[in-house]
């Protein structure tokens, strides 16, 4: 259910609760969306972490710090951080209550009440733009 840059953002911020430092791996680059340089940022902008610094100069120390407790931020937090995506299991979606400990039964029933909504909405009552970009097409 939760999607690659999910788990990676969660790793990040239960490694910065703990104190740890963030390593950067030689694969990260400006343009791999899931990795840390880009997800610190992001997380920096959410507001959920801030820079810590070494004395009272400011000068970076590498090391980051949680602007709130850990219990205090949320899943919808990490979704709207990585663009809301999730993966839904359409079927058997016992995998989900193994998988993500004392959040999996939550999580399967988020899994199983989105299924079922979105299983009602037909696609013709969806309405689209008359084009791609959302602008009239005038004829």
């Amino acid at each position: 259910m939760l999607t690659y840059k999910m788990i990676r953002v969660i790793t990040l911020l239960k490694q910065i609760s703990n104190g740890s430092e963030i390593i950067f791996d030689a694969e990260d680059s400006a343009d791999d969306e899931s990795g840390n340089a880009i997800l610190l940022d992001r997380l920096c902008s959410a507001g959920l972490i801030r820079a810590a610094t070494e004395n009272e100069q400011g000068v970076f120390c590498g090391r980051y710090e949680l602007t709130r407790p850990l219990r205090q931020i949320t899943l919808c937090d990490v979704l709207r951080l990585t663009n809301g995506e999730i993966h839904l299991y359409f079927e058997g979606g016992k995998d989900i209550y193994d998988r993500y400990g004392s959040a999996g039964r939550r999580l399967g029933v988020a899994n199983y009440v989105t299924c079922h909504f979105l299983s009602d909405i037909n696609l013709t009552e969806i309405v689209l733009p008359d084009s791609p970009l959302g602008e009239k097409n005038e004829e």
